[in-house]
């Protein structure tokens, strides 16, 4: 096997991984998000008005822990596929300079700028936020009272605080990307 046919099933490889990581992203999405608003469902459906703790504990921190494992997972995801995309795009230059062509392959090193989506921010605003307002729709769902709300805030304001921070490393890995 010569070095330019290694080079395309390592390009082969490389795009399989981008594939597998879109279909894995779309299954968190879909699964986790759906886990989380049929816990949530469940919840409300057999709330026992005389003891809301377990509603209280189901959102307050079972829903926003699940969401951040999700997000956390969705955005690993995301990080394999920008990491094969730039990967493509230094091996997509090497194979056109071996084959002394510059438009053999183009599509992970065309000019990105073209191609600048930032979607990936409404998932992190959807997991997010999910996080964040379950506490208090478990304090509402509880009929407690509002003053009780305080004992939840915490645990909004590590979703956010992750969130954000999610939201910084995504735009950070895709800037990378656009700057491969």
């Amino acid at each position: 096997m010569d070095a330019i046919e290694a080079r395309f099933k390592e390009y082969d490889t490389l795009r399989d991984e981008i594939l597998q990581s879109i279909t894995h992203r779309t299954q968190l999405i879909s699964f986790g998000f759906g886990g989380l608003a049929t816990l949530a469902a469940a919840t409300v459906l057999v709330h026992e008005p005389e003891d809301p703790r377990i509603g209280q504990f189901v959102f307050a921190v079972i829903i926003p822990a699940g969401s951040l494992v999700m997000l956390l997972m969705w955005f690993s995801e995301l990080l394999r596929m920008f990491t094969a995309s730039s990967h493509l795009a230094s091996l997509e230059r090497r194979i056109n300079g071996a084959l002394e062509e510059k438009d053999v392959l183009t599509w992970e090193s065309t000019d990105r700028s073209e191609r600048r989506s930032r979607w990936y921010r409404l998932v992190i605003l959807l997991f997010t936020f999910t996080g964040a307002l379950a506490p208090i729709a478990g304090v509402a769902i509880a009929d407690a009272d509002w003053t009780e709300l305080y004992a939840w805030v915490p645990q909004s304001v590590l979703a956010l605080l992750v969130g954000a921070r999610v939201w910084i490393w995504a735009d950070d890995a895709c800037d990378t990307r656009e700057g491969a």
